[in-house]
């Protein structure tokens, strides 16, 4: 009995020394991020990832990220790996957790794959993730006589840089002539009784792209509102894009209406909201003077 008890008791302590020395390196490298930036982001729609290619990770996007690490000692390390590990709740990676980094002189930056390339570091984000959510990553490097290093990094998901909205101070045109199911005096205005369509400018003022736009087009006005057409899609938008749609004199445009009760000179508010593949929104308004 005691001599299997002193056994157990030596098991122990080798156990434990065994993990002590894990964590205590005979290198003088010194394997770390490098720089208080250590990754760059992708998020061009390339290898896998899905986003805007704005270089910023938001909600519902995938990225691929390379970093960046450095040798601050004073010894080279030899056939060193690297692993990125977190545990969010909203970001997981989904592959290039494990990267093959080699030999690294002292003094020497290391980068891994080019943040483009399929063999760098993939991320995917869900789509209820907070703007302004941190997420913390852990890196492990470890060399071929398994002196380990550790460091950590975060990231911060962003809003969109994409800003959808009306544009100009007048962003629409009237047609009210009698073609495509308007019924006006073509006078390009909309006077009580008249029906008539809209042609819409929609700009995108922000400085990232906004992808796959819709937008929906309605009014809560006593006199006036939308009978068809409230719905246009206009796809991709580039930082800077102006969008129009269909023109007004065509059967695609926005119809509406003005009651024959309406007060000559009443304003009606018209909304619009734009949303993206992200379910990022927007809304804006203009008003329709009726005549």
């Amino acid at each position: 009995m005691g001599f299997k008890y002193v056994s157990f008791i030596l098991i122990c302590i080798l156990f434990v020394s065994c993990a002590i020395l894990d964590d205590v390196n005979v290198s003088d490298a010194v394997l770390e991020l490098y720089g208080s930036n250590p990754y760059r982001i992708y998020d061009g729609g390339a290898n896998g990832t899905d986003g805007n290619d704005d270089a910023i990770i938001s909600p519902g996007e995938s990225a691929r990220i390379q970093i960046r690490a450095t040798n601050s000692g004073e010894e080279e390390a030899d056939d060193v790996t690297m692993t990125i590990r977190t545990n969010d709740e909203y970001v997981s990676i989904a592959s290039g957790a494990s990267q093959t980094i080699g030999d690294i002189q002292d003094g020497y930056v290391y980068e891994s794959p080019e943040a483009n390339t399929n063999s760098s570091i993939l991320l995917t984000t869900k789509q209820e993730t907070p703007n302004g959510h941190i997420v913390e990553f852990d890196v492990r490097f470890k060399d071929d006589i398994s002196n380990s290093w550790s460091d950590e990094f975060s990231i911060v998901i962003e809003p969109t840089g994409a800003s959808v909205g009306l544009y100009g101070d007048n962003p629409y045109d009237i047609y009210d002539g009698t073609a495509n199911g308007a019924d006006g005096d073509d006078d390009g205005s909309i006077s009580a009784g008249e029906t008539a369509r809209l042609q819409l400018r929609v700009h995108n003022q922000g400085n990232a792209k906004a992808m796959q736009v819709q937008m929906l087009v309605s009014s809560n006005d006593e006199y006036v509102t939308i009978i068809d057409d409230s719905t246009y899609t206009f796809g991709d938008m580039r930082a800077g894009e102006v969008f129009k749609t269909s023109e007004a004199n065509s059967n695609s445009a926005i119809m509406v209406e003005a009651d024959s009760a309406t007060p000559s000179g009443h304003i009606a508010e018209i909304d619009i909201i734009c949303t993206d593949k992200y379910n990022n929104e927007w809304t804006d308004r203009f008003e329709i003077i009726v005549q």
